[in-house]
């Protein structure tokens, strides 16, 4: 029985009209509800307040005082912690519960709700189906956990520390900003929970007023693990892009198509675990710009169908010590692997297949090739002689695969 049910009762009804003209059953459910938190503030972590389907949860230990206030019919809630007030908050009902980190967010075509257990740091503003999270917080992680379904709708945060994002069965679409962005310059964890399948897509055409660069875009490191499946589609750029490095540690990443690079990152890309396949793309399978590329483990497959574009590039060294790549090229004067720096292949199994056409070019002839390292310079000199020569020449590197032996 709640209190609105208990105010309607015999045993609290009014019986005198005087008592009825000063405790109306709305003034007489204040009243109990508010003996009700003063008997519950020691025995419960938090107080969450239900409004249209949305919790908010404030800690009880917090909270210095409480003020109830009447606009027009409904009641709402201000609270008061360290001389700060939070609210006026429009109620549907008041809960307690244990205190909790983690955040939900579900997505549906029409609206998204919330339970945000952390609204004394944590601030939650939507705008449709697109939402923003400023969590204020620089000692405690942003844990979110999103699931549902919108064919319109993005997430962008701004956070003081680490962010740790679950995909549970999420399928989210954006035609006019990234679909998941982290604005500040923090490390990124998307977890895909197991035995789930998780779809994002991006914009054709961007707002310009948007930064953008990405399906998924991060100003820090970003981190991929988990059991699950991941599609994804970038439809105006690249499909996943962080401003320093990106590290795989599990899940199976499909990245059907993408307008320009599938994976970018400015510092490195680091392959620790997990399947990664790419194809479709306009440019190249993964740029690490001028960072470095590191693959420990796991199975890249990268299928590259365009004209003059790589597999793999970075400007620094690429190292390959365990796993599993395997690269189709398709497009003429295509690369498998390129480097400007040093390629290092001392484990794992390295497969290819190139279909694509030389290009020649003002008598210089680009091959598709599986492999492409850098030049190596040499330059003569001889003292007092005028003699001056410089010869550059690229490192072969050719693998022969054996698959049967007929006797």
């Amino acid at each position: 029985m709640d209190i609105l049910e208990m105010c309607n009762t015999k045993k609290y009804r009014m019986k005198t009209t005087r008592c009825k003209s000063l405790l109306t059953p709305q003034k007489l459910c204040l009243c109990l509800l508010l003996v009700f938190i003063h008997y519950q503030l020691s025995a419960q972590d938090i107080v969450q307040v239900h409004h249209k389907g949305n919790v908010r949860g404030y800690e009880i230990s917090q909270i210095d005082s409480i003020l109830v206030s009447q606009i027009e019919e409904d009641y709402r809630f201000q609270f008061f912690m360290k001389d700060t007030a939070f609210g006026a908050i429009p109620i549907d009902s008041i809960t307690f519960a244990q205190h909790s980190d983690t955040i939900y967010l579900s997505y549906t075509n029409e609206m998204v709700t919330y339970k945000n257990p952390r609204a004394c740091s944590t601030h939650i503003d939507i705008e449709q189906c697109n939402v923003k999270i400023c969590h204020r917080d620089s000692l405690s992680p942003l844990m979110l956990s999103i699931t549902g379904s919108c064919k319109e709708g993005s997430l962008s945060v701004q956070s003081e520390s680490d962010c740790h994002f679950v995909f549970q069965e999420l399928n989210l679409q954006s035609s006019m900003c990234p679909t998941i962005e982290v604005q500040s310059k923090v490390s990124t964890t998307i977890e895909l929970a197991e035995h789930t399948n998780n779809m994002l897509a991006d914009a054709i055409v961007a707002d310009s007023s948007v930064t953008y660069d990405g399906c998924i875009q991060t100003k820090g490191e970003l981190y991929f693990e988990g059991k699950g499946c991941l599609d994804l589609k970038g439809g105006l750029k690249h499909a996943i892009y962080s401003k320093k490095g990106i590290t795989f540690s599990g899940g199976d990443v499909t990245i059907n198509y993408a307008a320009s690079d599938a994976i970018h990152a400015k510092d490195y890309v680091c392959i620790v675990n997990g399947n990664i396949s790419i194809d479709s793309i306009r440019q190249d399978g993964i740029d690490a710009d001028k960072g470095y590329i590191d693959i420990q483990g796991g199975n890249v497959y990268v299928s590259v169908h365009n004209q003059n574009r790589k597999g793999l590039q970075c400007d620094s060294t690429f190292t390959m010590s365990g796993g599993m790549l395997d690269i189709s090229l398709y497009g003429d004067q295509s690369k498998g692997i390129k480097s400007e720096n040093d390629i290092r292949i001392t484990g794992g199994i390295l497969t290819g297949e190139a279909f694509g056409h030389a290009v020649i070019k003002d008598g210089d002839v680009s091959y598709c090739s599986l492999v492409k390292g850098d030049k190596v310079l040499v330059f003569h000199k001889k003292r007092r002689k005028g003699y001056r020569k410089l010869n550059g020449h690229r490192q072969q590197f050719s693998e022969v695969v054996i698959k049967n032996v007929i006797a």
